[in-house]
């Protein structure tokens, strides 16, 4: 772009873990599951998003989304991004954030798919003495006028040493993410990615 005087931030990256069938009230983060130490002494952000659809029967009128925030973040460095819907934020205890929206409108996806949908977005820090097999996780509760609520998916996080881009064909991971998981790790050797299972 002639005159633009900062040229680096015109490119952004985001690593997103796909899934197939999934529940439409989910919470991500753009980093795909993994932040590396190297990013966190750098002050990377994590980029949270936390979509919700009505997908009952109804207009829902209100919404609430509760998150409780992980001790492993920094909350002085909460920063709003953007909602879909007017909204207001309030915090408590320096964790917990709770969105309303009240009122929104909110029509349900048999009669209105592409206007069901909303979403809230935010970036926080993690701590900065978070280290290599650390893991951040985090979900959220949305209240669609006064029912029950909807949890979404627990988002993971784990801190590694690297970024797992591999300039060998012969690669041993040694994994020490907690917890008895089943994991798959895709590297691209420079031939292509390839996908390697935990057994």
């Amino acid at each position: 772009v002639i005159g633009d005087t900062t040229p680096l931030n015109n490119e952004s990256t985001i690593n997103q873990l796909i899934t197939g069938s999934f529940d439409p009230n989910l919470k991500t983060e753009t980093h795909g599951g993994i932040l590396t130490n190297e990013q966190i002494l750098d002050g990377e952000y994590l980029n949270y998003v936390i979509y919700f659809q009505n997908t009952g029967t109804d207009t829902a009128f209100r919404v609430v989304i509760r998150d409780t925030l992980n001790n492993s973040l920094d909350w002085k460095s909460f920063e709003m991004i953007n909602t879909s819907h007017l909204s207001t934020l309030s915090i408590s205890d320096s964790n917990k954030l709770e969105w309303k929206f009240d009122p929104i409108i909110l029509p349900d996806s048999n009669h209105n798919e592409i206007e069901s949908h909303g979403f809230v977005a935010f970036k926080i820090k993690p701590k900065s003495n978070m280290s290599a097999g650390n893991l951040i996780t985090n979900k959220a509760s949305i209240y669609f006028d006064f029912n029950l609520p909807i949890e979404t998916n627990n988002n993971s996080t784990f801190i590694s040493t690297e970024n797992f881009i591999c300039p060998g064909s012969n690669t041993y991971f040694p994994s020490n993410y907690p917890g008895n998981h089943t994991y798959q790790w895709q590297v691209n050797n420079g031939d292509g990615f390839y996908n390697i299972n935990n057994n």
